[in-house]
């Protein structure tokens, strides 16, 4: 995607074959979205929908089922009229029931995905898991808490 730009072969690992064509067939522009939402769409999200919201920005609807009952939506955002402490790209989550069409609001996660039959999702610096049922989330534990964790400035090589 880059190739062009001051970009050259340091080496040259004989046991991986170079495609030279680029497999998808979507384009996003060249920052972030142009990667971003063909790695989801790789990962088994469905795009659903493509709008504006108001402003400079746009916003896509992406979907992933998590049993027959409950989709994973996920919006992905790209404007400049961010909330506090998101950046111009961000992502805001919901549940949605197939069956009652009952929307779950889970604004406050900033990453979430299926992992088998569990979702799992990070807010507030930690990293959770849970499950779905008929009447919606069970079963939440938090996997990590990383907001102790600081920054170390470190100098190559480590």
């Amino acid at each position: 995607m880059n190739d062009g730009y001051g970009h050259e072969v340091r080496e040259d690992d004989r046991r991986l074959r170079r495609v030279s064509e680029y497999p998808w067939h979507e384009q996003y522009g060249g920052e972030c979205p142009g990667v971003y939402f063909i790695r989801l769409q790789r990962d088994g999200w469905k795009m659903l929908d493509t709008s504006h919201d108001g402003t400079d920005g746009r916003s896509i609807l992406f979907a992933k089922p998590i049993d027959d009952r409950w989709i994973l939506r996920k919006r992905a955002h790209a404007t400049g009229h961010h909330p506090v402490g998101r950046g111009v790209y961000f992502d805001t989550h919901e549940l949605f029931n197939t069956r009652t069409d009952e929307v779950l609001p889970r604004e406050d996660w900033e990453w979430a995905d299926v992992d088998g039959r569990r979702l799992v999702w990070a807010a507030d610096g930690c990293l959770h898991a849970g499950r779905v049922g008929a009447k919606g989330m069970h079963g939440e534990k938090m996997l990590h808490d990383f907001n102790a964790m600081q920054f170390e400035r470190r100098v190559a090589p480590y």
